[in-house]
């Protein structure tokens, strides 16, 4: 049972700190408003909430329900299964996913830069282009 406890723990801490960096990268990085209250929602339901409902169980009772089951034998089967055991190898895995991230970032505004350079001035952004003239007609 206490090993239970300590698992169930280490999962809240996983999922929390997952929707907390998930809240700043989808502020900074892919500014993505309906992922970042996804995020915020799911921080909000792990975090937040068990600790200010009075007669509830805390983290623990997340875990019990379908939804909470369904969640760790998913968890269980990504991690701890027979071709690979992401248990030593999570912390490598999500800092490559994060790093390819950060790459594509990267190259997109290398690339937005590079389009914006070789561009044409238009003529409503160049200040020294003479306007055109205008005529008026009046009525007498």
């Amino acid at each position: 049972l206490e090993m239970t406890n300590r698992f169930h723990a280490q999962l809240t801490y996983l999922l929390t700190l997952s929707a907390l960096g998930g809240i700043l990268f989808f502020r900074f990085v892919v500014r993505s408003g309906v992922l970042e209250l996804l995020c915020g929602v799911l921080l909000l339901a792990l975090y937040v909430l068990p600790r200010l409902l009075p007669f509830s169980d805390g983290a623990d009772a997340i875990w019990r329900s379908p939804a909470g089951q369904r969640v760790v034998q998913a968890y269980e089967a990504l991690v701890y299964n027979t071709l690979w055991d992401l248990n030593e190898g999570l912390h490598w895995a999500l800092l490559a996913v994060a790093a390819l991230l950060l790459l594509r970032c990267y190259c997109r505004s290398r690339r937005r830069q590079a389009l914006t350079r070789y561009a044409p001035p238009s003529a409503a952004s160049c200040p020294s282009s003479p306007t055109p003239p205008q005529i008026v007609i009046k009525d007498e």
